[in-house]
């Protein structure tokens, strides 16, 4: 029989051992689930940051680019305008150039006017030139006729006298009657010449009078004519002096403007090309970040889809293990379970039992008494309503066992104790509502504190983040370096999952019921509000011992390793786990019975 318990001794020993030493496996893979899980949370939120001030530069970049093309509408607009005015200036150039040549031209016409007007004046002057010569001419042959006439009229008066002299001298000496004939002919023939002289010359004065009077007419005329063609080309020319004179004004005026246009123009253009010269530089600049931050995205990616074969790996790794820890505490439990605790569990699970079977019991007469003492009318409304939701059968498991104890005697009431009854029960019906109302308002306020965690946990990521990004991540794994923290208990480390236990105690006095076991939550369903108060003091009970919150006593008395179950110095004494249970059963029981 002692070597028998020394191998069992041995054998548990072992067991407890590779079950240490599982758990302690366990413990560092959850650890390392824990760390991979806080990692990727931070990784998460490093890309979704990342991927948010990517879209923000996106954003920014866009409307940069909005930007750019409105610099560039005014550029082009302002391009435009300076074409235009580029335009208006080669027309206004042009026209300068048809306004010069056809003044070129027109001065032309008027040098060939002018150069004709001349030749025509010098003509002129030379057939005045040549009048007046020919006027001359003719004077000296009308005076050398004058002498010629004075000398033959001199000539001829002394030989007339000479003649009749002679001829009386002859006359009386000679009286020849043919030298007397003779004489008489050649009178008469100088008479003639005379007259045939004297005529000529009379002709010749008025033909000279009319040819001078003709030539003076047509000097007259001729020097009106070029006084007031010279009138004429002076005041032309004057005007084609100041035409010429606002021509080269505006010639100027348009010259400076040009000057100024291409002046704005080449600046335009030198902004322009700085602009275009700065823009492609930013260009540059985003594409090279664009591409450094996409091949980043793409190392994220990988590392993290790296992760997460890692994470199912150990996931799987774990899964594996719990399995393996499950069967070797299954088979460390039907090792270290004895007959009387067998024995004791089976009475406890028969009693249990028992009990609900008397519940339901008692439930069932309340029922069929409520439905043969209702009329008909309400019989039909409740049938209609088919019975109580699966919802709150738990809750309404008191009332229906107090009612069931006083539902005999109920059958032989009258009318007015039946409404008496129902209208408590409608009473008791408004208090579990308003029970219900504020473990609602509980749970709401035990979200709003899981909430409130969550975000501190992610603010506390980020923090981290910030400061492994600045100094190095910090390493070793005794300290808190991520959402979970450790503490030692005994030889065994406890998950408190980020804070201390005290204010977990603390979170879960603030919280009330809200967050319990299912045993005790159960519980609190059943009792009135007046015990909540012992249900909480048990709750904090069963925590700080870290006890399983189900109704499963092997659980409850051997599962758990270093991080779940009874603490160590407790797992061994199963006698106190099944006397807090049969303390429970018997609370429960006392409280039906007062109830």
């Amino acid at each position: 029989m002692g070597k028998w318990k020394e191998a069992v001794t041995t054998q548990l020993n072992d067991a407890a051992r590779k079950n240490k030493k599982l758990r302690e496996e366990l413990r560092l893979l959850r650890e390392e689930k824990a760390n991979a899980l806080s990692g990727l949370r931070v990784q998460l939120t490093e890309e979704f940051q990342e991927r948010t001030a990517m879209q923000r530069d996106e954003l920014e970049a866009l409307k940069k680019q909005a930007a750019a093309l409105r610099e560039e509408k005014k550029t082009m607009a302002a391009t435009h305008e300076a074409e235009l005015q580029a335009a208006r200036t080669k027309l206004r150039e042009v026209i300068q150039l048809e306004l010069e040549t056809e003044y070129k031209r027109r001065e032309g016409d008027w040098e060939k006017e002018k150069t004709q007007l001349q030749m025509l004046t010098a003509a002129k002057e030379t057939e005045r030139a040549q009048a007046e010569h020919e006027c001359g001419v003719l004077q000296l042959r009308l005076n050398r006729l004058g002498t010629q006439y004075d000398e033959l009229a001199t000539l001829l008066q002394p030989e007339c006298g000479f003649t009749a002299e002679t001829r009386v001298l002859e006359a009386g000496d000679h009286a020849d009657d043919g030298t007397r004939s003779e004489s008489a002919n050649a009178e008469r023939q100088k008479t003639a010449m005379a007259a045939a002289h004297a005529r000529q010359m009379e002709s010749i004065k008025a033909d000279l009078q009319s040819k001078e009077q003709r030539t003076q007419f047509l000097l007259g005329r001729a020097k009106q004519e070029h006084e007031a063609e010279k009138t004429q080309l002076l005041r032309e020319l004057h005007l084609r002096e100041e035409e010429l004179k606002v021509a080269h004004t505006l010639l100027k005026q348009v010259q400076v403007e040009n000057s100024r246009y291409m002046e704005r123009v080449s600046h335009a253009q030198t902004e322009r090309q700085a602009l275009e010269q700065r823009y492609a530089a930013k260009v540059s600049a985003l594409s090279q970040e664009l591409a450094e931050r996409i091949q980043a995205a793409d190392e994220v990616q990988l590392a993290n889809k790296r992760l997460q074969e890692q994470l199912r790996t150990s996931q799987q790794q774990v899964a594996t293990l719990e399995e393996e820890s499950t069967m070797r505490e299954e088979a460390f439990h039907s090792l270290m379970f004895s007959e009387d605790s067998k024995r004791i569990t089976m009475d406890l699970q028969r009693a249990l039992q028992a009990a609900r079977d008397e519940a339901e019991e008692w439930k069932m007469q309340y029922y069929a008494s409520v439905t043969a003492s209702q009329p008909p009318s309400a019989a039909v409304a409740a049938t209609s309503q088919g019975g109580p939701s699966p919802q709150k059968s738990a809750e309404a498991d008191g009332e229906h066992e107090s009612a069931a104890a006083t539902a005999p005697a109920a059958a032989v009431r009258t009318p007015e104790a039946w409404h008496d009854q129902l209208a408590a029960r409608e009473a008791n019906l408004d208090l579990q509502a308003a029970q219900l109302a504020r473990k609602a308002a509980l749970l709401a306020a035990a979200e709003a504190k899981l909430n409130k965690m969550r975000s501190s946990m992610a603010s506390q990521a980020s923090l981290l983040l910030q400061q492994s990004k600045s100094g190095g991540r910090a390493g070793g794994s005794s300290g808190v370096g991520g959402p979970h923290g450790r503490r030692e208990n005994g030889d065994s480390g406890v998950f408190t999952g980020g804070g201390d236990r005290s204010n977990a105690e603390d979170d879960d006095s603030d919280r009330g019921l809200a967050d319990t076991s299912p045993l005790i939550s159960t519980a609190a369903s059943l009792l009135p509000s007046s015990l909540h108060g012992s249900l909480r003091l048990l709750e904090a009970q069963r925590r700080r011992l870290h006890l399983p919150g189900t109704c499963g006593l092997c659980a409850c008395c051997f599962s758990g390793g270093g991080t779940t179950g009874v603490p160590r110095r407790l797992r061994r004494n199963a006698f106190l786990t099944i006397v807090a249970a049969l303390m429970l059963l018997f609370m429960l029981a006392s409280f039906r019975v007062v109830a």
